[in-house]
């Protein structure tokens, strides 16, 4: 995640939202860097109807926790990060892109360039890609599923962002595993160039032939804070109609699942340029630097008047490092809240 602006946290109010449910095919592809291969269950026939229950049961804490350990082994093996357009990246959208295809999903990598300050103050060219891979479904009111793949310089960036990653990565997979037929296209987006300035998204959002075919974005951004503060994007001032369904949607999930959440505000993540395109936008988040409230504490537990995440940003963000029950919570509501919004009519 880039550096915030205007953050501000609430309690929220749950509300109710109705829920009809289909389901598409996938495998895991292991790699020599990855320590843990995840695993999926035997594919069913492409008729079969899938609960609710059964997508979020698939997306388990094991394989989330896989992916990362294979991001933490690409950055550990190419100098200890994996900033867009370094070794690390490379290793990264390599892994994302392997276990895609061996689900089944035909991907794209979309290539883009832009100019970035060295520490010393020169500037450097980096020339970097997003990753794209789509289910099947109609193109008008696609669902895009995004969350950033690279991270900063100084640590191998795992709560930010390979948690966001893992979960998008493997709700895809699990799509494809439950063989979900979605009445809407799913697209699931993997941004280079976050940390610098939302480099990836900015370049994808410019490059759509017509905005308004996509119904929807949902952001991924750090969601395995250790010392999480579980919040839902908040409809904010200007976005497009149709935001408050997503934030309905995950607030309803999350709070059924015991866990009210905070309502947050920022532009420093890869929902802007979806926003200012008019797009309805929506996502997770657990929180950076930012230091939890004793309301928050009360709300969640942790310790207050601490960071979210005090390794935001630095070396010691790392696997161990994480809350694996924040992220398999947050995977869930992400993986039940594509899957509404892909096969509503």
């Amino acid at each position: 995640m880039t550096n915030r602006t205007g953050r501000i946290a609430t309690a929220s109010v749950a509300t109710a939202s109705a829920i009809v449910l289909s389901a598409c095919g996938i495998l895991p592809v292991g790699t020599a860097s990855a320590p843990t291969v995840p695993t999926t269950q035997a594919a069913p026939t492409a008729s079969a109807t899938v609960e609710p229950a059964s997508l979020t049961e698939a997306v388990t804490r094991g394989n989330l926790l896989g992916h990362l350990q294979a991001l933490q082994a690409a950055a550990d093996s190419n100098g200890g990060n994996r900033q867009a357009g370094k070794p690390g990246f490379e290793a990264s959208i390599d892994y994302v892109e392997a276990q895609l295809k061996e689900a089944g999903y035909t991907t794209q990598r979309q290539e883009f360039s832009y100019e970035r300050q060295t520490p010393d103050g020169a500037t450097e060219r980096v020339t970097t890609a997003n990753l794209l891979a789509d289910t099947a479904g109609s193109e008008d009111g696609t669902i895009v599923i995004g969350a950033h793949l690279d991270g900063v310089a100084g640590g191998p960036g795992i709560n930010d962002n390979a948690t966001g990653v893992a979960a998008a990565l493997e709700t895809a997979r699990q799509f494809a595993a439950l063989a979900v037929q979605p009445t809407h296209r799913v697209r699931f987006a993997f941004w280079s160039g976050e940390e610098d300035g939302l480099y990836g998204s900015h370049h994808y959002v410019r490059e759509l032939a017509d905005p308004q075919r996509t119904a929807a974005y949902l952001n991924l951004d750090m969601i395995g804070s250790p010392n999480a503060v579980p919040s839902v994007y908040g409809d904010g001032e200007g976005w497009a109609d149709g935001s408050e369904v997503i934030e309905d949607l995950l607030v309803d999930y999350l709070t059924a699942q015991g866990t009210p959440p905070e309502m947050v505000f920022f532009e420093g993540s890869d929902h802007l340029p979806f926003a200012e395109a008019g797009i309805p936008v929506g996502g997770l988040y657990t929180g950076a630097d930012e230091h939890k409230s004793r309301g928050e504490a009360v709300r969640h537990g942790g310790t207050p008047d601490a960071p979210a995440d005090p390794c935001y940003h630095l070396a010691c963000d790392r696997t161990d490092a994480i809350d694996a029950d924040v992220l398999e919570l947050m995977a869930d509501a992400l993986a039940h809240a594509t899957l509404t919004l892909s096969t509503r009519p």
